[in-house]
């Protein structure tokens, strides 16, 4: 995956690809009905899974700056709530 996934390449540009549109779909209809900001669905897509795989990519990074031996389950949940929290508020959506 890091080299540009030369023995994936036939996957990604159709498994990946089709799934890889659908999402973008959802957002542009979610987008005409005012329920997000009109954003860039494709970008949109590529930094929630950069945010995402920072934390398989540099686990290890984290927590020795966190000065844990590991990344434990309340680490990987205080992730997912800033991503989620910073994704919808920086699409426009109101948390309730």
């Amino acid at each position: 995956m890091l080299h540009g996934a030369p023995y994936l390449k036939e996957q990604l540009q159709t498994d990946l690809k089709e799934q890889f549109v659908k999402t973008c779909q959802v957002f542009r209809v979610w987008i005409a009905k005012q329920w997000m900001d009109p954003i860039n669905p494709e970008h949109l897509l590529f930094m929630i899974w950069s945010s995402t795989q920072a934390y398989a990519d540099y686990a290890l990074q984290s927590s020795l700056l966190m000065d844990k031996a590991a990344l434990e389950d309340d680490d990987f949940e205080a992730g997912v709530e800033l991503i989620t929290r910073l994704v919808l508020k920086g699409c426009g959506i109101n948390l309730l």
